[in-house]
């Protein structure tokens, strides 16, 4: 994580946006029957991300 907050509820904002992202990812994963790597996701995301 990337986060520079020193601050609590800073660092709280930061570390519930990394848990949403990856829940989200594993929903995502979930429904579309893949398997369980963020790698795999994260390669997906970046070359649709790259082709649109």
């Amino acid at each position: 994580m990337d986060c520079q907050a020193r601050h609590k509820r800073q660092l709280d904002f930061a570390f519930n946006a990394s848990f949403a992202s990856l829940n989200a990812a594993k929903v995502f994963m979930k429904d579309n029957g893949m398997d369980n790597s963020m790698a795999k996701v994260k390669s997906l995301m970046f070359t649709r991300t790259i082709r649109n």
